[in-house]
């Protein structure tokens, strides 16, 4: 490259450049060149001293190196995709869960209100008493009204055998 040469006579830099050279026994090579100005004296005149270096095998590898930092890319690529397609798919999955909560909180809300209007109807059943037993014949609950006037508590009632002789189901001041 002639502009190469001016450029070094003119006292600028050592220049370098990439050229093919066509061999007769190895085939086409990669050579590296480097000029350099040598200032000459009285003795030499300033010339341009060039060297070359094969660099063949090295751009190979270079080659090969660039292949690699592609095939890394493309990995990082392919990760970020599946790692943005599964942020997505727990985004979905979180909306989803949030929802069920949101269900869930709306029945438990009217659990407790509906619990709520049984024990007030319970607790203020008029002219009567409201019992339920389990199978083994136990109260499980018992309320109302006349509980207060019969002289029973609901509290000593539960978790006794419904044929249990009355002075069993009095409270214990009243016994």
């Amino acid at each position: 490259n002639s502009s190469n040469f001016r450029d070094c006579l003119a006292g600028k830099a050592v220049q370098s450049f990439n050229s093919k050279l066509s061999s007769i026994t190895q085939g086409e090579r990669l050579i590296r060149w480097n000029l350099r100005l040598f200032q000459g004296g009285e003795e030499f005149p300033a010339c341009v001293l060039f060297s070359g270096q094969d660099i063949t095998d090295g751009e190979s590898e270079h080659v090969e190196l660039l292949r690699s930092l592609e095939n890394v890319n493309t990995l990082r690529q392919q990760l970020e995709e599946r790692v943005a397609e599964r942020t997505r798919e727990l985004e979905d999955i979180n909306v989803s869960l949030k929802h069920q909560i949101d269900e869930r909180r709306a029945v438990e809300d009217r659990l407790v209100s509906n619990q709520r209007l049984h024990n007030a109807v319970v607790d203020n059943f008029p002219n009567g008493l409201i019992a339920v037993i389990n199978p083994q014949l136990e109260f499980i609950m018992v309320n109302g009204m006349e509980l207060n006037v019969l002289g029973f508590s609901k509290e000593n009632m539960v978790g006794k055998y419904v044929f249990a002789p009355p002075e069993n189901l009095l409270p214990a001041d009243a016994k």
